[in-house]
């Protein structure tokens, strides 16, 4: 992208809802940031994970490759980006047409030995998003486009009530848009993934804590030919409460802190002199560790539990919307709270154990 004269690398990204920029390449162009106001720009990672922008820049961009299209692009402005400081969003994409009739304009990213990237990006202000209808495994399914991604990413959740095996002998460290680095858990091999007449058997990574189903990263998009042969498969769909939508999913930090605390101690056991005899019958730790698969599967009933309740949630608060707005307002906003309780004691139960 060519940015008041100057060339630029930026991601194209259908994963992200706007245009991002780096406060990094901000300072370098020396382009003015203007405020925003409380609440505007602040966006969702694949994991959940909330991200403020620090403001707003506008400015003249032009394609590097067809320089004579000009047009002003504005950007929120990141303190930390991954990649190339740079990401052209989906509306920006879909506007100028790039992805469907304008290839040209891409260029190639260069090989080199990185960390996997997870970059789709929500917005927070933004009730719905753009889904493409595909086939998993021959059931047809709403999947999450994203052109940021270097992997074919599936939540834990839809792995489990889908009854996919899981390999939990590979796993990944990935990293988001931020440049945070978060861990798969393992992968489901050998799913085939169809779109029309084009079919392709596939390995998706888990990630607990994904805030989509599914995530279809750049090669299967290109494999399908998603873009440019089959653009009447993407729908606009309303997520109203998508913010909250995989919040139930296990936070994996927490977890690992736990399974961390009894590593250290049977470390420390371990170092102990072999000969001596403990006082105590009782390991208060040797306990918390023993019961670690009951308490993780308690969770996990409760949370597979929890997800019923919000679908069947969501189903009324849907079919209120036929009815009087400020009844399924008021719906929404019980739903919202109950929610967040819900996540209020599923961390207590984590922290206290």
């Amino acid at each position: 992208m060519l940015v008041d004269g100057t060339t630029f690398i930026a991601s194209y990204d259908t994963g992200a809802e706007n245009n991002i920029i780096s406060e990094e390449l901000v300072r370098k162009q020396g382009l003015q940031v203007d405020a925003i106001k409380p609440g505007q720009g602040i966006f969702q990672l694949a994991n959940g994970k909330k991200v403020s922008s620090i403001g707003r820049v506008t400015t003249w961009c032009a394609f590097a490759r067809d320089s004579a299209v000009k047009m002003q692009c504005s950007f929120y402005v990141w303190k930390k980006l991954a990649g190339p400081g740079m990401i052209m969003g989906r509306a920006f994409l879909e506007a100028t047409k790039t992805l469907s009739s304008f290839r040209h304009r891409l260029q190639a990213r260069t090989s080199k030995l990185r960390m996997p990237m997870l970059r789709e990006i929500s917005s927070q202000t933004d009730e719905s998003s753009t889904r493409l209808l595909c086939s998993i495994n021959g059931h047809r399914t709403h999947v999450n486009p994203d052109t940021g991604s270097d992997l074919d990413v599936m939540s834990l959740r839809f792995a489990y009530e889908s009854k996919y095996d899981i390999d939990t002998t590979i796993r990944k460290n990935v990293q988001l848009g931020d440049g945070t680095i978060v861990e798969t858990v393992g992968q489901v091999h050998n799913l085939s993934v169809s779109l029309g007449h084009i079919s392709h058997y596939k390995t998706f990574d888990i990630l607990p804590q994904l805030a989509s189903d599914i995530i279809l990263g750049e090669t299967t998009l290109e494999e399908l030919n998603a873009y440019t042969d089959y653009q009447d498969c993407f729908e606009r769909l309303d997520f109203g409460l998508r913010d909250y939508e995989m919040c139930i999913i296990v936070d994996l930090g927490i977890i690992q802190k736990f399974r961390a605390k009894i590593r250290q101690h049977r470390l420390f056991k371990g170092r102990r002199n072999t000969g001596a005899q403990s006082t105590s019958n009782h390991d208060p730790i040797s306990t918390t560790a023993s019961s670690e698969p009951a308490l993780l599967h308690q969770i996990d009933a409760l949370d597979q539990r929890e997800m019923c309740r919000r679908d069947a949630a969501e189903r009324n608060i849907r079919l209120l919307g036929e009815g009087d707005p400020a009844e399924k307002q008021r719906a929404n906003d019980f739903e919202i709270q109950k929610r967040r309780c819900y996540e209020v004691e599923r961390q207590r139960l984590l922290r206290g154990s």
